[in-house]
């Protein structure tokens, strides 16, 4: 089944949906704010369309959602400071954020999974990732990072993939990352 433009069925009545995937249709817009009254959902992709709003900034509501993965769509706005807290995954790479990667990040203490690959984001490496202690997998590929891989990478003890191939960065890996026993996954590739 497909949905062209920015009708979807009303979701709203929904309460008890747990996993909404609308990838790869043909969705323009926004996604409805009805999605505020599906209170125990999980997982939001809306992965391939033309969105050009990440999610309503009061998504925050629902206390359970843990993946948002909206990758390849139309993005560019900033991102919501406070609506992520809980989300585990976050997936919002092949769209047009730019400018720096916002200190927002620092406050998502349960995220494991980050990836941001193929945007425009420019700047320095985020210092406030090292807040994300349970931070497995950052993918940051394919944007304009400059700088060095700061030392503060170390701090990521669980992280088993490091994507940062693509970017403008100068230096080798810090010598205080030590033997990374988890990190399975390096990716520096021009």
């Amino acid at each position: 089944m497909e949905f062209h433009g920015s009708t979807l069925p009303s979701l709203g009545h929904l309460q008890r949906l747990r996993f909404l995937l609308l990838n790869y249709n043909f969705l323009i817009g926004t996604l409805p704010s009805a999605l505020l009254n599906c209170l125990s959902l999980l997982h939001l992709s809306a992965k391939g369309n033309s969105l050009s709003d990440v999610v309503p900034s009061s998504i925050g509501a629902l206390p359970h959602l843990r993946v948002i993965s909206h990758s390849h769509n139309n993005l560019s706005d900033s991102l919501p400071s406070s609506v992520f807290c809980n989300v585990t995954e976050f997936d919002i790479s092949g769209n047009s954020f730019s400018g720096s990667i916002p200190d927002s990040i620092s406050s998502l203490s349960r995220l494991e999974e980050l990836k941001m690959s193929n945007n425009m984001y420019d700047g320095v490496f985020p210092v406030g990732i090292t807040n994300c202690s349970l931070l497995r997998v950052l993918d940051l590929q394919g944007n304009r990072l400059t700088g060095g891989i700061p030392a503060f990478i170390s701090e990521l003890r669980g992280l088993t993939a490091l994507l940062l191939g693509g970017n403008r960065l100068s230096s080798s890996i810090p010598s205080s990352y030590g033997n990374p026993t988890a990190l399975k996954t390096l990716g520096l590739s021009e």
